[in-house]
């Protein structure tokens, strides 16, 4: 049976609305009601009654914003004609139709609620999004050394986590790291180490673990230019924390094809770029900049920001290490990684340092992974990032009435679902 919808917007939506009216037709007809108000929410009980009583009848369904502030139930008694909740974002619609259908529609509640509640449909929802972020991964532009691909801007983000103090660790805790890395979809491990660390045979012994063996990606860090060279001629494919203090012509020819993680100590950007410029102008193509975020309030946030909007200016990726803030406030880290990843990828910033040094940093790889599908799907879309099948709201509930349930840490579940669910898809 072909059910007839009639869809109710202001005339300021109408073209909007009918371009998704045309993306939900099917085994349905739909029909876009525009009505002349700066803003449906202004619409009273009486005036729908007036505008719906000589055309709702002709209709299954008449669908409404849900926030419209009436007595649904007893319009749809007046009118005879179920009337009923759309979502919250009309731009939703057609996704959220592709799991559900129009017989789910509800005069209680917003579609979207209705969806995100039920368990099962909200798996189904999780894997319509993978498909729109794997078609947004698949025509975004990327410098790409081997297996590792760093996008130019997002969508979509790129995730890099740092084991800190690899040097410390046992042989058994690094590689449980690397492995747990793996399952959630970071994009690249990176070994760090301490301030002035430079046997190199423990280095090399991780390198040829994790490359050889696991077959994962792996960058090194470091601020000696011999352990990142003899790092390169092991199988890594990304370098990082290559100052501008190293004269031009200390940088081995390795390195032109090779990923490279350029920074400035001082936060001299002019210095940076003009750097950056003479490695390009000397064969070496794969070059992100770092300006470096740094702490809050000493030496601030604010002045960091404004270095990353004169970098992103140019044609590279760009990354900025969170870890600077999140590990130097007594706040959860989740929200901080949240912010700060939305903010700086509406500038231009496509990857992301992350580290779990101290106590409070724990999973914020896992919270990291899960921002960056958010941020890039909100990106792509042009959306609020709200209202999807995965948040990171842990310490408040979206709704009063319902609460999930996790065996493990909530960023945790999500992002190796959805990184279970989009490996499934390539």
């Amino acid at each position: 049976m072909v059910l007839k919808i009639l869809l109710i917007t202001s005339k300021t939506m109408c073209s909007y609305a009918k371009d998704i009216a045309k993306q939900v037709s099917v085994d349905s007809t739909v029909d876009v009601l525009c009505i002349d108000i700066p803003n449906i929410l202004f619409l009273t009980e009486e005036k729908l009654m007036d505008i719906l009583k000589d055309v709702a009848h002709k209709y299954d369904a008449v669908v409404l914003p849900p926030l419209i502030p009436i007595d649904f139930d007893k319009l749809s008694e007046k009118l005879n004609t179920m009337v009923v909740r759309g979502p919250k974002n009309l731009a939703d619609l057609p996704i959220l139709l592709r799991v559900t259908s129009w017989r789910e529609l509800s005069p209680d509640k917003p579609l979207d609620e209705i969806v995100l509640k039920n368990p099962d449909l909200r798996i189904k929802l999780l894997k319509e999004y993978a498909y729109i972020y794997r078609d947004i991964a698949r025509h975004s532009k990327y410098i790409e050394v081997d297996d590792i691909k760093v996008p130019i801007r997002p969508p979509p983000i790129a995730i890099v986590v740092e084991i800190t103090d690899t040097d410390r660790r046992d042989q058994d805790q690094v590689m449980e790291f690397v492995h747990r890395y793996r399952e959630i979809g970071v994009d690249v491990v990176c070994l760090g180490f301490t301030v002035g660390f430079n046997d190199y045979n423990l280095i090399h012994r991780y390198i040829k673990k994790i490359v050889d063996v696991i077959g994962y990606r792996v960058c090194v860090d470091s601020p000696n230019i011999d352990i990142l060279k003899k790092s390169i001629r092991d199988g890594v494919s990304m370098v990082m924390s290559l100052s501008t203090d190293i004269p031009l012509e200390r940088i081995p020819e390795e390195f032109k094809d090779k990923i490279i993680v350029l920074i400035d100590r001082r936060y001299d950007v002019d210095k940076l770029i003009d750097y950056a410029e003479k490695l390009v102008s000397r064969g070496f193509r794969y070059i992100v900049l770092d300006p470096l975020l740094t702490p809050p309030v000493v030496p601030g946030i604010a002045q960091a920001i404004t270095r990353y909007m004169r970098v992103t200016t140019l044609n590279c990726p760009v990354m900025a290490g969170l870890g600077n803030v999140y590990e130097l406030m007594d706040v959860d880290s989740h929200g901080v990684i949240s912010v700060l990843m939305t903010i700086l990828s509406e500038i231009g910033v496509s990857t992301y340092l992350i580290t779990e040094h101290s106590v409070k940093a724990r999973n914020a790889s896992c919270e990291a992974v899960l921002a960056s599908r958010i941020v890039s799907l909100s990106l792509a879309m042009k959306r609020l990032p709200k209202d999807l099948p995965i948040s990171l709201l842990l310490a408040k509930r979206k709704y009063v009435d319902y609460e999930e349930q996790y065996e493990e840490y909530k960023p945790c579940f999500y992002a190796k679902l959805w990184n279970k669910i989009y490996s499934e898809l390539k």
